[in-house]
């Protein structure tokens, strides 16, 4: 098969509908989906969403439930039964190095297996590959352990590094991962400390919502937030759970403490100026995309580290040139599957008169 129809097929089927948390991935869908959900993610969790927002297109390769959640380790199972069902070409374990833009305006992609063709190239890496940490004064010479969510599996990782089953842990951030290694670790009998900049937030506790529920939530949820988008309304974020991770922050079992200002050999510094001993820091500070082998090919937001996009998510600076799984690409659920799944549909069908 022709190398451009070839990475035309993986795009459409594969890499523009399931590349939201790849680390490594171009329009050929050069990545290994299954590492990458086992490496970024803890082994407890689950997608949020229900499985009938997350299949891909094509007969059921399942006996998941529509309402069903399921494991990161079903899901890459199942991309995995996915990729043999419809016999696609990905190339696995393969690092893109780089882009080059040809005269005609197609695309060389230079890899770690090769030279691929391709008359466009959708970055569909993601948003969950690269770990932000903020450059903080004294973080590179202090000797406090640190640690970023994507490496967190579990309290065992706490124990693991710190070697002992207690200890004083640190945790920076103020959303949903901060508060699951919160949790997870006071439950564990460790004492945790929580560090944000600004107000914390908690969501509002009610009844689970039920497959019904559900399904009306995550269907009609982002098409509410694409026309926000589309009429330039700032769309909240993502808060701390309530329940029993409020609880733990209001009867003052988790202290919380200011922005980290600094870190000296064997403290942390905060902004208000008091200074505590910790024996672990825990970075629940985010992502940002992974762009590192489109080097001066794009310009990148300062704030977000993305791309700066035009019409439908191309490249302002590099015309065929598209991205997916960014955030707030489209809706503020583009960064997940669920709304990768709905951007990859349209994207694959403006592409398809571009491609053929």
């Amino acid at each position: 098969m022709p190398a451009a129809k070839r990475l035309l097929r993986i795009a459409a089927v594969l890499a523009l509908s399931a590349c939201a948390l790849l680390p490594s991935a171009s329009l050929a869908a050069v990545c290994d989906v299954e590492a990458t959900l086992t490496q970024v993610s803890p082994p407890a969790l689950k997608l949020l969403s229900p499985w009938k927002t997350n299949a891909l297109a094509g007969p059921e390769l399942t006996e998941f439930k529509p309402s069903q959640q399921v494991t990161r380790e079903q899901y890459a199972d199942y991309l995995e039964r996915y990729r043999e069902a419809h016999a696609l070409d990905v190339s696995l374990e393969t690092a893109v190095d780089g882009l080059e833009k040809q005269a005609d305006g197609s695309w060389l992609v230079r890899t770690s297996k090769g030279v691929f063709a391709a008359p466009v190239v959708v970055n569909a890496t993601g948003y969950f590959g690269n770990a932000f940490v903020p450059e903080l004064e004294g973080r590179r010479t202090t000797r406090i352990p640190q640690l970023h969510f994507n490496r967190y599996r579990g309290p065992e990782t706490v124990r693991a590094t710190l070697g002992k089953n207690t200890g004083r842990v640190l945790v920076v951030g103020k959303r949903l991962s901060a508060g699951q290694v919160m949790r997870e670790l006071a439950d564990a009998g460790f004492d945790v400390a929580l560090s944000f900049r600004g107000k914390l937030e908690f969501a509002p506790v009610g009844p689970e919502p039920g497959a019904l529920g559900r399904a009306v939530l995550f269907r009609v949820g982002p098409k509410l937030e694409g026309l926000a988008l589309a009429l330039g309304l700032k769309l909240p974020r993502p808060t701390m759970e309530g329940g029993r991770t409020k609880e733990l922050v209001r009867s003052g079992q988790v202290k919380t403490f200011a922005n980290v200002a600094r870190f000296e050999a064997d403290a942390v510094v905060f902004e208000d100026g008091r200074r505590e001993r910790f024996d672990l820091v825990v970075y629940a500070t985010g992502f940002r995309p992974v762009l590192s082998h489109l080097e001066g090919l794009v310009r990148l937001d300062e704030k977000s580290g993305a791309p700066v996009l035009v019409d439908g998510g191309q490249s302002a600076d590099a015309p065929g040139l598209y991205f997916l799984g960014l955030d707030g690409q489209s809706t503020d659920a583009s960064r997940f599957l669920r709304g990768l799944r709905e951007d990859a549909a349209r994207l694959a069908a403006r592409l398809a008169p571009a491609t053929k």
